[in-house]
């Protein structure tokens, strides 16, 4: 009696390899979707993140009838041993940081040692999402830096006017720059005569990135540098150690040419992002806005100067 041996089903080499080759087609295909539905969804965190600070400026403005100076830096035999304390320190009430705040030394000129213990703290609204990553190494990470900082308009100095000054009195008693911001600006609704819709306040920046720096201001803004390793952009968003928490609008969004400083009084910092093809921004009304890098030059200087009087041309 014969016997026959039943066939079990099965896959071949070469079918089993097509499925894995359709699988991985199809994870090529998702993949860059699901890229694109997480950069959407930091892109948005990032923008709630500017909405909160501006509207921040707007209590603040509110309660001492002025937006709040950039970065305080006085007359006090040398400015680099001023308090040196930021806008960003002074709008944590209005952002639901009252208790830190109440840390936060604003009178002690030894800006290095009055807060330290602070000055490490991370706050999730100055930081970005899409840049989370942090280049500075453990050895540097000696304050917790910024994602944001705050415009000074179409100016080469952190008092936001062209004062032709090497010496301190550019930056030094308070300022009516360019821009909403200034390092001791005061600016208030009323002196953005350009209407805080038409006028820019925050924007990206990258924290951690190297800028370069030389001895003349023409040079610096030129861009045509080396990359020195002694500043860092948003190093801090207590205690602003050089230029960490301004930007101008020397050039467009993302340049190719890198940030410069000398002194930390003339600098040249561009807004950037790691977000794809421009940067957000929000404008003094509270509003946020994305920018893309290849907005006209002159537009975005128009954007960040607060009484120009120039007419905005496309965003």
């Amino acid at each position: 009696m014969s016997t026959r041996t039943k066939s079990r089903p099965g896959f071949t080499l070469v079918e089993l390899l097509v499925v894995i080759a359709i699988i991985g087609v199809l994870i090529a295909l998702l993949l860059p979707a699901v890229q694109q539905a997480r950069e959407a969804a930091r892109r948005m965190q990032c923008a709630n993140n500017l909405k909160q600070m501006a509207l921040a400026m707007h209590t603040y403005h509110d309660a001492f009838g002025r937006f709040p100076i950039g970065a305080l830096i006085v007359d006090d035999g040398s400015p680099w041993s001023s308090n040196r304390t930021t806008w960003l320190a002074r709008i944590l009430p209005q952002i639901e940081q009252v208790a830190l705040h109440a840390q936060v030394n604003y009178t002690n000129n030894s800006y290095d040692t009055s807060n330290p213990d602070i000055a490490k703290i991370e706050i999730a609204a100055y930081r970005c999402p899409s840049s989370a990553d942090d280049p500075r190494t453990t050895t540097t990470k000696e304050t917790a830096p910024t994602d944001y900082a705050a415009c000074v308009g179409h100016a080469w100095n952190v008092g936001g006017n062209d004062i032709n000054n090497r010496g301190w009195g550019a930056v030094i008693g308070p300022q009516k720059g360019k821009g909403i911001m200034a390092a001791n600006g005061d600016m208030r609704f009323a002196d953005v005569t350009d209407g805080l819709s038409n006028t820019m306040a925050i924007a990206e920046i990258l924290h951690g990135k190297w800028y370069s720096n030389n001895s003349t201001r023409p040079s610096c803004i030129s861009g045509t540098l080396t990359e020195a390793t002694d500043e860092r952009n948003g190093d801090s968003w207590l205690i602003s150690k050089y230029i960490d928490v301004f930007f101008n609008t020397q050039y467009t969004p993302n340049p190719f040419s890198p940030d410069c400083q000398y002194q930390g009084l003339w600098f040249n910092v561009a807004a950037r992002s790691q977000h794809p093809g421009g940067v957000q921004t929000a404008l003094g009304d509270g509003s946020v806005r994305f920018i893309a890098e290849t907005i006209d030059l002159n537009t975005w200087r128009n954007l960040s100067n607060r009484d120009d009087g120039n007419v905005l041309g496309q965003l």
